[in-house]
């Protein structure tokens, strides 16, 4: 029943993002229900591994291991997703009032991507 709660949860904090990211519904707390949903996940996810028997704590740190130590360059690809793309998206909702990545222009985009190329070089 934990995996049920989690994909839930999971949809709860994609409803309440893409609400605030489209400015919609401004009468709820986005930001209050994101928050609500994240822990309600993380509850979820070690009741999950609770009962599947699995150390949650191992496998958060053996997959950071893992995950600290790609070459970013040579694998700038998170499945079908570039990482440069990723982390521009995410650099620009983080710091921008709530609105559509697609509504930049390209020159715009390329600068946020030059920025998560510096932020990525940090991060290695």
């Amino acid at each position: 029943m934990s995996l049920l709660g989690l994909i839930e949860e999971l949809g709860e904090l994609a409803h309440s993002h893409l609400k605030e990211q489209q400015g919609i519904r401004t009468s709820e707390d986005h930001v209050a229900k994101a928050k609500d949903a994240i822990g309600d996940i993380v509850i979820f996810l070690a009741d999950y591994c609770n009962a599947r028997v699995f150390n949650l704590a191992l496998i958060i740190k053996e997959t950071w291991e893992q995950v600290r130590k790609r070459d970013w360059k040579r694998d700038s690809k998170v499945g079908d997703v570039d990482l440069v793309e990723l982390v521009a998206k995410a650099l620009w909702n983080a710091s921008s009032p709530p609105a559509s990545w697609i509504t930049l222009t390209y020159n715009e985009q390329v600068e946020w991507r030059e920025m998560a190329r510096a932020a990525i070089k940090v991060i290695k």
